[in-house]
């Protein structure tokens, strides 16, 4: 049986993994060159941040909200140029339908 410290123990060291993982996400989006999968890549960053604000201890979470606050404040800024590619593919798949 596992007592509670150890427990408390390996949730933090789950939460320190989880943030990691969400910092190689966040450089991924934006070493991405592509608009499209960037505002996907920093929301997937900010869902990975928020399970380690869940599982951490008192200094974990409070990175966990600075990791956060970036994936969000990235996707806010990538969402427009994504918005206008895809308006822009589908426009085009549009006119090809009407060529066709």
């Amino acid at each position: 049986m596992e007592d509670k410290k150890s427990s408390q123990n390996r949730d933090n060291e789950s939460a320190k993994a989880l943030l990691w993982f969400s910092g190689i996400v966040i450089f991924f989006g934006i070493a991405v060159m592509s608009p499209v999968p960037k505002p996907m890549l920093f929301l997937f960053a900010a869902f990975l941040s928020i399970i380690a604000l869940i599982l951490g201890n008192k200094v974990t979470k409070i990175v966990s909200l600075i990791v956060f606050s970036l994936s969000l404040l990235f996707a806010t800024v990538s969402y427009p140029e994504y918005k206008r590619m895809m308006d822009s593919f589908l426009d085009v798949s549009a006119l090809k339908e009407i060529r066709d």
